[in-house]
């Protein structure tokens, strides 16, 4: 990604999230709001991110980053 993007990512390999900065400033955060609602906004952000961790391809990894199935099979096909 481009620096000046507005965007995040969650990497199961790594069990990272990341946030690029630009991501706090006017485009999406605006200093004349309440911060309640600036830290509502980023925790939306942070928020769908970490679902990343459980969706098809990140409930692959452990809590360590390692592939492993860590899910029962009734729980998968639940899914």
């Amino acid at each position: 990604m481009d620096p000046h993007e507005i965007n995040a990512y969650y990497t199961p390999s790594f069990n990272e999230i990341v946030i690029l900065a630009d991501i706090l400033q006017s485009s999406f955060c605006d200093s004349d709001l309440p911060r309640n609602l600036n830290y509502g906004d980023i925790s939306v952000v942070v928020g769908h991110e970490v679902t990343h961790a459980f969706n098809n391809s990140g409930r692959l990894y452990d809590g360590d980053s390692r592939s492993n199935s860590w899910w029962i099979n009734a729980t998968a096909t639940a899914f």
